[in-house]
Formats: structure tokens, C-alpha cells, sequence
């Protein structure tokens, strides 16, 4: 595994990123008030789904930037490659397809069935 070539990857997709969360949050929220007033409930509707949605997505592309932040500070350290939780090494196979992953498949999925869990309570 070539630590500069992750690297690279890595500041790639954090400027990549950044160009995303910077596009988006540069859109601002339709203020069109020509629509009729019998047509209000339904505007109001589409105006809070609408945002809804750019909240989960604002807070996506924020969550992976923090990845790909923590990856490249994992790089610095000379940790890269190693599971924040139990500390095994994570699969070339998996760095590969995530070059961001700080979990190991195993504790990944622990990490998704404990989230699962609560969020069903």
C-alpha cells in the first residue's frame, strides 16, 4: 500500500468536498412568493422537505470531510491502516475501496448494528 498515493487520494476528495459543501450551501432556499394563497399549505410542505434535505446532505458531505480529515491526521501519525476501535489492522481490500475507513469491517458492524438498535427504540 503506497501511503503517498492514499494521500493524494485523500486531499483529492477533501478539495472535492469542499467544492461541494461550498456549491451547496451557496444556494439559498426559493423565496418565490407568487404562488396563490390557496397553493400555501402545500408551499410550506415542499419548503420544509427542501430543507430537510439540505440538512442531511449539508451534514453528509461535513461528516466526510471529518473522514477524509481524520485519515490524512491517521497518515500523519503513522496510524493509517489501523482500526480506531480495536486497533487490528483494517484490509488492504477495504483502505482501497475507502481510503477514509477508520473501522475494520468487523467493528464497522457493530458500529451499524449498535446505531440500528437505538434508533429503534
Amino acid at each position: 500500500m503506497q501511503i503517498a498515493n492514499i494521500r493524494q487520494t485523500l486531499e483529492k476528495e477533501q478539495q472535492r468536498l469542499s467544492v461541494e459543501l461550498g456549491l451547496f450551501t451557496g444556494l439559498e432556499p426559493n423565496t418565490d412568493r407568487t404562488v396563490s394563497p390557496f397553493n400555501k399549505k402545500m408551499e410550506a410542505a415542499s419548503q420544509i422537505t427542501e430543507y430537510e434535505h439540505r440538512l442531511v446532505t449539508l451534514r453528509r458531505i461535513k461528516q466526510q470531510i471529518a473522514d477524509v480529515e481524520h485519515a490524512l491526521k491517521k497518515i500523519e501519525n503513522g496510524t493509517y491502516g489501523l482500526c480506531d476501535d480495536c486497533g487490528k489492522s483494517i484490509p488492504e481490500e477495504r483502505l482501497k475501496a475507502i481510503p477514509q475507513a477508520s473501522l475494520c469491517l468487523d467493528c464497522k458492524t457493530r458500529q451499524q448494528q449498535s446505531l440500528l438498535k437505538h434508533n429503534a427504540r
